[in-house]
């Protein structure tokens, strides 16, 4: 990942918090500013891009290494285990904290929200061995689990405790255990989450 890439998703997950529109580029360079202090969700992902963009190069390790502190601080704070370097586009939220597990190798797609007691865990074995692969607009509601090589497309909302072990298309709200569909109004619900900040 180069620095343009970085900035640019620092950029989206900023957005992707952000309740007012600041008028000008300083305006949203002290709103910057003023979430990396105040937003949990915002200082979690800066340190996360921060620490993935500089991690394994050579010229970058005092600034990887602030970055690995904060991103640990954060993480045990936060109870948030997502791994630095994991593949995770823009827009990435986290609307409560505690118990979220992500595997490193899991990809995420953009603007995701993640809830509290999200897990996606890698399988080991069986038909379904592998790790999730998560789409665009995304939520994952509160106690959900991801299990395996399973694939949720884009607008998917995965309900509260629901554990997903098959893959789910595209705008499905799915829920229970082991998730089924309970309709295809994925689009708008996913929409309502990511428009209340």
């Amino acid at each position: 990942m180069n620095f343009k890439t970085c900035r640019q998703l620092i950029y989206e997950d900023f957005h992707k918090v952000l309740t007012q529109q600041p008028h000008g580029k300083l305006s949203e360079y002290l709103y910057i500013l003023r979430y990396l202090i105040t937003n949990n969700s915002f200082k979690f992902c800066f340190w996360f891009r921060l620490g993935s963009w500089s991690k394994g190069n050579k010229k970058l390790i005092p600034i990887y290494m602030f970055s690995w502190i904060m991103h640990r601080h954060y993480m045990f704070k936060f109870g948030i285990q997502m791994p630095l370097g994991t593949p995770v586009k823009g827009g990435l939220s986290f609307n409560h904290f505690s118990c979220i597990i992500i595997n490193g190798a899991t990809q995420i797609g953009r603007n995701c929200t993640i809830f509290h007691g999200v897990t996606t865990a890698l399988k080991i074995g069986g038909s379904n061995a592998g790790v999730p692969s998560i789409g665009d607009n995304c939520v994952l509601g509160p106690g959900s689990k991801i299990l395996g090589s399973v694939t949720l497309g884009d607008n998917v909302f995965v309900g509260a405790n629901a554990v997903v072990t098959h893959n789910m298309p595209a705008n499905s709200v799915v829920a229970g255990m082991p998730a089924k569909i309970i309709s295809m109004n994925g689009t708008e619900s996913t929409k309502l989450i990511r428009l209340h900040k």
